[in-house]
């Protein structure tokens, strides 16, 4: 058994992770910058969800593999010049936070699932609609007929204070009860895309439903 192989085991066998079981939570592989042998063997250790943040480096890569029943998740912003590619490729969406990538998938009739991305930490470096902005945002997208929008994403605060981290996430979890009332046949808040290696843990107290994992699985990127 590969070293990918063992930390994923040891992932699902943590408690956090068998607690989740009872209810749906997807442990994403995010495998930017590792090889095509790092990613098969994360397959045949269990995941059945890859994610990438870098469109070029994902068609490379799904180009010589295809990954067949394997979910595809783009984790990163897109350029709209590179949406369509993206399009191509992937099954989930998770930083969907601009009217002109919504309306290019929407041009498109593509099926892919999208996550809002949203900044609950205030990091100016983060990316994402900020809370305020977040309804009107909902209420544009609700004019377009084919867009499939399944939740919220958000990227912890980059700090070691678990209080900041847990009310980032938690702040999330608030923002997609309160968008209920907007739902309709293409937008739902069902899922919560949030926590990483290091925060994965007080992700899923928290409610995640989607958990995006690259250091715990892979080791320290080069």
């Amino acid at each position: 058994m590969s070293n990918i192989s063992e930390n994923i085991k040891g992932l699902l066998e943590q408690t956090e992770f068998s607690a989740s079981k009872k209810k749906r939570l997807r442990l994403i592989a995010v495998s930017k910058r590792k090889s095509l042998e790092n990613m098969k063997d994360a397959v045949s250790g269990g995941v059945t969800a890859l994610g990438e943040n870098r469109i070029q480096e994902a068609v490379e890569k799904f180009s010589k593999e295809n990954f067949p029943g394997i979910e595809k998740h783009f984790i990163g912003t897109i350029q709209s010049n590179k949406a369509r590619k993206m399009l191509q490729y992937f099954d989930w969406f998770h930083a969907l936070s601009t009217l002109k990538v919504a309306r290019i998938i929407e041009e498109e009739k593509s099926p892919i699932r999208c996550l809002i991305q949203v900044n609950t930490s205030g990091e100016a470096t983060k990316s994402g609609l900020q809370p305020n902005e977040l309804r009107d945002f909902v209420k544009e997208i609700q004019k377009l007929n084919y867009l499939q929008i399944r939740g919220l994403m958000t990227i912890g605060p980059h700090t070691t204070e678990k209080k900041e981290i847990r009310d980032s996430f938690r702040m999330l979890r608030e923002l997609s009860v309160d968008l209920k009332d907007l739902e309709n046949d293409s937008v739902k808040f069902e899922e919560l895309s949030m926590g990483m290696s290091g925060d994965y843990k007080i992700a899923i107290e928290e409610g995640s439903t989607m958990v995006r994992i690259g250091t715990a699985i892979f080791g320290e990127r080069q």
